[in-house]
């Protein structure tokens, strides 16, 4: 089954309603959902992306959550593009949202394979 977690890492300073803007934080929140999808044995393929256009390769966190043996089991694509910041400012985070999936839709190899999937926002906490 494949899960796509959406994030916004870096948040603007004019994005409205939003509650948790530190860098920090929200790369926590982040890696506890990638790490509960790992553990989750419903999903078996795993797509992340950020729309803030962090380089997910560098945040040393995420290296070591997905270099460990314990998901060989698992396929996992991860994506960061930059986001329209100006209009998500304008029309509220579900327009970022929005970007993300046809991000994905464009991009990945496992969205092309699948015949449905689940979404959330990356951060449940």
């Amino acid at each position: 089954m494949l899960l796509i977690i959406t994030a916004c890492i870096k948040v603007d300073e004019n994005t409205p309603f939003v509650e948790i803007r530190s860098k920090q934080d929200r790369i926590d929140g982040y890696i506890e959902t990638i790490e509960w999808a790992l553990k989750s044995q419903f999903f078996d393929e795993i797509i992340f992306c950020d729309n803030s256009n962090v380089n997910l390769k560098e945040e040393q966190r995420i290296k070591e959550l997905l270099s460990s043996n314990r998901y060989e089991n698992k396929r996992i694509e991860l994506y960061a593009f930059q986001g329209n910041r100006e209009m998500v400012n304008q029309k509220g985070k579900g327009y970022g949202e929005g970007e993300i999936l046809e991000y994905i839709w464009n991009t990945s190899k496992m969205m092309k394979e699948s015949n449905f999937f689940y979404k959330i926002t990356g951060r449940l906490t």
